[in-house]
């Protein structure tokens, strides 16, 4: 991370009724704009129980801005197959830096 970026942890607005659905916790995150207007969320995927996903699960990541519009939005797979313990994740939505106001995290 470079000294330009602007942490924008504040603005992440997880959404735990979908995580308990989906049998997982999302830990450890943090959240900044870069100096090219990217945002990125970095953070760990842990199951709720035991080591292992009771179902493939998408992480996803939508950024609004001040009118509620949605800006861009990323995600990214977890196979429970492939699964064991947690997993560390980065997403990224491109260009809306200034514009973000609300990041949106949840699995589905």
């Amino acid at each position: 991370m470079s000294q330009e970026d602007q942490d924008i942890t504040s603005k992440i607005e997880r959404l735990e009724a979908f995580e308990e659905r989906t049998g997982v916790r999302i830990e450890a995150l943090y959240a900044y704009v870069d100096q090219f207007d990217h945002v990125t969320l970095n953070g760990e995927i842990h199951p709720r129980e035991g080591l292992s996903l009771k179902q493939t699960v998408e992480l996803v990541l939508d950024v609004y801005d001040h009118h509620g519009r949605l800006l861009n939005t990323s995600s990214k797979v977890f196979l429970q197959d492939s699964f064991y313990g947690f997993k560390s994740f980065s997403l990224v939505a491109c260009y809306v830096g200034k514009e973000a106001v609300r990041l949106r995290l949840y699995p589905r």
